[in-house]
């Protein structure tokens, strides 16, 4: 028996539909969604969109705290795009969160700074990259790197239009001004990280935007 082959159009509509579970917080749903997918039998699908799935897992993961779950995940990720430069780096991006939140920053910052390094001709995935790095720089007192970083990041977000990504790579520049004494600085991009990502309905990025503006 000839096997099935999900359609591009709806593996996409699968996709969107998990990335609207996640970014609304329902992660348990989007948890489930993603494994189904992913476990459906006699089912071939794209690597772009397995890596997709996977990576929404993984983001769903974090948020719930299910951090060894995220890993394994971000693993697969890294096995299954080490061949495509696209598909590398969004491994990298995923990889490179992951040990953020589970503390090995050191090895995060090579992780995302692999993903910048890497050439692909996606500039969505390149102004996440920047961001991913901006984060890890921040967190490992790399100060200045991270200010620059995050403006790298800003720019290439306003160029796509994308309100949520300016919106959260301004609070990792508010957070390296914050840690360089820029205290005037840090409260300008807290305030902008939060209209930007307001105007997104981005409730995550409006959650940090205002921890961001508590602590300068």
């Amino acid at each position: 028996m000839a096997k099935k082959i999900i359609k591009a159009d709806d593996g996409r509509q699968t996709i969107d539909h998990i990335r609207q579970l996640a970014w609304t917080g329902q992660h348990a749903a989007a948890i489930d969604s993603a494994t189904q997918a992913l476990a459906a039998p006699k089912t071939r699908m794209r690597p772009a969109e397995q890596m997709s799935l996977l990576d929404l897992r993984a983001e769903s993961y974090i948020a719930i705290g299910k951090l060894d779950l995220a890993m394994k995940d971000a693993k697969a990720m890294m096995k299954m795009g080490s061949k495509v430069a696209g598909l590398k780096v969004q491994a990298l991006n995923r990889l490179a969160l992951v040990q953020m939140r589970t503390g090995d920053l050191k090895a995060a910052v090579k992780t995302a700074t692999a993903a910048v390094k890497t050439k692909h001709n996606n500039p969505a995935l390149r102004a996440e990259s920047l961001f991913r790095l901006a984060e890890a720089q921040l967190r490992t007192r790399q100060t200045e790197a991270a200010v620059e970083t995050a403006q790298k990041a800003i720019a290439l977000y306003q160029e796509l239009g994308d309100d949520s990504g300016a919106g959260r790579a301004h609070w990792a520049l508010a957070l390296a001004y914050f840690n360089s004494n820029r205290a005037d600085d840090s409260l300008r991009a807290a305030q902008t990280a939060l209209e930007l990502c307001q105007k997104a309905g981005d409730g995550y990025g409006m959650g940090n935007a205002l921890n961001a503006w508590q602590i300068t």
